[in-house]
């Protein structure tokens, strides 16, 4: 016997292809993202020197609306080595304010830090420990929607920022 369009073999094929080629397809969107996601970077290292005195260049926050944990740890004068870390976000909406809350290093005046501004200079965190929360912090600048290391330390400091997304 020979099959007809009547016989139910027939019938399955066109189904069997449809479902096959439905999986292929599943298959291919699915391995699309697993690519982006390995290969997309969401963790971005700095490493600053900045002398007595003066702020590090900005580091633009890199979503929007969204928390982005930033780390920080200074290692350089060894006397007032310190970690920090904490979450921050920044709100576009007119006017931009960036909220955060933070654990500072040991020592620093505040333990924690939390907030909301969209002043420029505001400290979000304390990097050296033993000192004041002003001496080595990062802090908001040059604009609203970036983070810079300011040195108020007597001598220049090494400073690393870890921002994950």
């Amino acid at each position: 016997m020979t099959p007809t369009s009547d016989t139910p073999k027939a019938r399955l094929r066109p189904s069997a292809l449809f479902l096959a080629t439905f999986l292929l397809v599943l298959t291919f969107i699915c391995v699309r993202r697993a690519y982006a996601v390995t290969t997309v970077a969401n963790k971005i290292d700095y490493s600053f020197q900045v002398a007595s005195g003066a702020v590090s260049p900005g580091i633009v926050l890199p979503r929007t609306y969204y928390p982005i944990l930033v780390q920080a740890t200074t290692y350089l004068p060894t006397a007032t080595r310190g970690v920090a870390g904490g979450t921050v976000a920044y709100n576009a909406a007119n006017p931009g304010v960036m909220s955060w809350s933070t654990t500072n290093a040991a020592g620093c005046t505040n333990p924690v830090e939390r907030g909301n501004s969209g002043v420029i200079g505001t400290d979000i965190m304390c990097v050296s420990a033993g000192t004041t929360t002003s001496a080595n912090s990062i802090e908001i600048g040059p604009t609203v929607n970036q983070i810079r290391v300011d040195n108020d330390e007597s001598a220049t400091t090494a400073t690393i920022i870890s921002i994950t997304y």
